[in-house]
């Protein structure tokens, strides 16, 4: 299913670019006191080396993590930029970006100020690799003028030319397919503990809570599957108020986690509660969906990776 050009106007494409300092350089021969041929350096890479303390340039890292985070939580990955509501930007997104930023920018001067003497004092804690370290140093311009936090938000509008009406069966992007694909997929990697046997904690909710916010935010992408994730957000309050959980409660909420991990499954599901069926009061039907959900997604990725599709 493809997606309507005009769902893309309720939508912000948003760029974000956040640089990050590895503190590593190359480590060459010479730097271990060996010598070498041609040969062996044609052969031979013996990775890098360590300039600065990493507990010191970790926190660029963090930021970076900390705004993909933001845009992964309130939108949709489109490429390498991500899809966030028009609303949701305004309301939330961009005061979260901008605080990181300002946060980012203050601790980069921080660093400049003190770039050279943490180099050192790391050479000085280090001292068998002190020279090494301490040789051809980035500059502390070079650095400022690498380290970035920046995001910018523009209206997306996908063009009509003359080849991609031609191409149009094979270079739709369904918004739909995106949105059910990521909440899968956030669902399958934040609950795999507890769907490998852990036990249900009030803690084991909260990723289905913002799983359930996503959902809400960007529930005009997919709205024939908004019941289920209704449904979701209904049984993770009723749990969250639970002096202590039952074993129907267990049961319950792994059925509607085996559905959340699969796409087709929730699609399918959202069709039986439209219908006006109560579908996991229902084990037994709510088993044959799963396992038919399944089978549907394996056929789609042996489709995917059939050679006859690719070549």
């Amino acid at each position: 299913m493809d997606t309507p050009k005009d769902l893309y106007k309720q939508l912000l494409a948003v760029n974000l670019t956040v640089s990050t300092v590895g503190g590593r350089k190359k480590l060459f021969p010479t730097d271990l006191g060996i010598n070498t041929s041609e040969e062996d350096k044609n052969v031979l890479s013996l990775g890098s080396k360590k300039i600065i303390d990493p507990d010191v340039v970790r926190p660029f890292l963090q930021y970076k993590h900390r705004a993909i985070n933001v845009l992964a939580t309130n939108g949709l990955r489109f490429s390498r930029l991500f899809l966030v509501p028009l609303d949701t930007y305004n309301s939330e997104v961009e005061q979260q970006l901008a605080l990181l930023s300002d946060d980012y920018y203050k601790y980069k001067k921080w660093f400049l100020v003190n770039y050279l003497d943490l180099i050192q004092d790391w050479a000085r804690r280090n001292p068998k690799w002190e020279e090494s370290i301490l040789k051809n140093l980035p500059s502390p311009r070079y650095i400022d003028e690498h380290l970035h936090f920046s995001f910018e938000p523009f209206s997306i509008q996908p063009a009509t030319t003359a080849l991609s009406k031609k191409n149009e069966n094979k270079n739709k992007f369904s918004l739909r397919e995106q949105f059910l694909e990521e909440i899968s997929q956030e669902a399958a990697d934040s609950m795999r503990g507890f769907i490998d046997g852990g036990r249900l904690t009030r803690r084991t909710l909260n990723p289905l809570k913002r799983i359930c916010e996503k959902a809400q935010k960007l529930a005009f992408v997919s709205p024939d599957t908004e019941i289920f994730f209704e449904y979701l957000k209904k049984t993770v309050n009723r749990l969250e108020g639970s002096d202590e959980f039952s074993r129907q409660d267990i049961l319950q909420l792994v059925g509607v986690i085996q559905i959340l991990i699969n796409p087709t499954a929730i699609e399918m599901v959202s069709a039986a509660l439209k219908d006006g069926d109560n579908i996991f009061d229902d084990t037994g039907k709510l088993s044959q969906i799963s396992s038919q959900a399944i089978k549907a997604e394996e056929s789609k990725a042996q489709a995917f990776l059939s050679p006859a599709s690719v070549f």
